[in-house]
């Protein structure tokens, strides 16, 4: 059997499972083709798969060559090769798709039913891991905004040079704040909470509270280090965010550009650091900060 045709009897295989899964691997050139199930059944009469050595590739497959790709939430792929998915797997598998659906469709246009095909299983099944509509979208959100936030607070903030520590710490932000996903789902929020205000309060407690109680635990450490003058670190950490959601997250919500070019990206993150550190670094940052104005 050769490449194409492995690839293409791993893919029928992998039509019955629920998460992301291994296809294939290319013998001459070491390429590994990973995708998720839900892809595949969308468009999998579209994809077509190669035969070895060649470099045609189209349709959902995603060439990576000598690494595997990262899903969002740390994952491995599933491999296609008989084993089904555990109860996590699964649920993760209906996070990626009701993502996608949201995503596209907005939360209105979106239906369990959809879901459910799109999954592979019963209405049933769906149900056992979320009762409702509602209680999906809630899981979404928090999943991404968990991921954002602990790609944004990975590294410890150094204190040894404070001013280049609050300008990359503004750079992650801006970085996870203007992300592709992330400004989907500020649209979307926006656009359905005037018909769901309820939906609309529990995501903004998952993903601009929960932003704002970690920051805060962040600069009470920069506080108790002497970095920030004493204040009400809640404060403090809404004030950040109010400047990181400034003229560029504003422009890329408006849609009135559609990339931040790295230049612009530094120039913003120094005008965070610059103004939050006036207004909240101890007495020398402040007047430093002041002074660069």
């Amino acid at each position: 059997m050769n490449f194409g045709e492995t690839c293409h009897a791993r893919t029928r295989a992998a039509l019955a499972d629920a998460g992301p899964c291994w296809l294939g691997e290319g013998p001459e050139r070491g390429y590994k083709l990973y995708c998720t199930v839900q892809d595949l059944r969308r468009q999998s009469q579209r994809a077509t798969l190669p035969q070895a050595g060649q470099g045609n590739y189209e349709g959902v497959m995603t060439i990576v060559e000598g690494r595997r790709p990262s899903f969002p939430d740390g994952r491995k792929p599933i491999a296609a090769e008989g084993r089904k998915p555990s109860p996590d797997e699964r649920r993760a598998a209906i996070l990626d798709i009701a993502r996608e659906a949201f995503l596209l469709d907005g939360y209105s246009g979106t239906s369990m039913s959809r879901i459910a095909a799109e999954v592979g299983g019963s209405k049933a099944t769906l149900y056992s891991y979320f009762p409702s509509k509602k209680e999906l979208f809630i899981a979404v959100t928090d999943r991404e905004t968990a991921q954002l936030y602990d790609e944004i607070f990975t590294v410890k903030l150094s204190l040894g040079e404070p001013g280049l520590a609050f300008t990359d710490f503004a750079h992650r932000c801006l970085e996870g704040l203007l992300s592709d996903t992330i400004v989907a789902g500020y649209r979307l929020i926006i656009a359905e909470a005037g018909r769901f205000p309820e939906m609309g309060r529990t995501t903004y407690e998952l993903a601009v509270r929960r932003g704002v109680e970690r920051l805060a635990h962040y600069f009470a450490d920069a506080m108790a280090h002497g970095t920030l003058r004493l204040c009400d670190p809640i404060e403090a950490a809404e004030s950040f965010l109010d400047l990181a959601a400034g003229s560029l997250h504003t422009q890329r919500l408006w849609n009135a550009i559609a990339k931040v070019e790295e230049a612009a990206l530094q120039r913003e993150a120094r005008r965070i650091s610059t103004v939050f550190l006036a207004a909240y670094g101890n007495e020398e940052l402040s007047r430093a900060a002041r002074a660069s104005d």
